[in-house]
């Protein structure tokens, strides 16, 4: 039985960050990336008691005070900008932007700062699993693929 896509990149990416970042931060990224494979474990279950509920209510919960850790300690201190090829993408749209406009100030931008982002709704919703685990079932037992009815 092999793992998933996402969950083999977890196990992978402790051992490959480790030591990466000078202490206190390698601690902090290592307990982000624990707790994240962890929550991802409990998660996609294929049956869940109330035991296994509990648990993923607690890792939930230590997996976003590790995440909050993370933001207030380590991404304060490493300034961190978009890669060359990002910056040249950017370049691009806008080249493209001014030349449809016929208004173009050519010239290249600087890259930008990129900061690390906890306010996505793929990150606020893992709160809402057990809630949705205990009314729906499972994750595997479903889609979030709307169906809609002939009309």
């Amino acid at each position: 039985m092999g793992c998933s896509t996402l969950n083999c990149i977890l196990q992978c990416s402790v051992p490959a960050f480790e030591g990466l970042l000078p202490e206190p931060h390698n601690v902090i990224l290592m307990g982000v990336l624990f707790h994240m494979a962890e929550w991802h474990a409990l998660a996609k279950l294929r049956m869940h008691t109330d035991d296994t509920l509990a648990t993923l209510e607690r890792t939930t919960e230590t997996l976003y005070s590790r995440v909050r850790e993370f933001c207030a300690t380590t991404c304060t201190v490493f300034k961190t900008r978009e890669l060359p090829r990002e910056k040249q993408a950017r370049d691009r749209r806008h080249q493209s932007q001014r030349s449809q406009k016929r208004n173009g100030n050519g010239g290249e931008s600087i890259s930008k700062e990129k900061t690390f982002n906890p306010d996505t709704y793929k990150l606020h919703s893992l709160g809402d699993y057990v809630s949705t685990i205990r009314e729906y079932g499972t994750t595997d037992s479903y889609s979030t693929l709307l169906v809609c009815a002939p009309a």
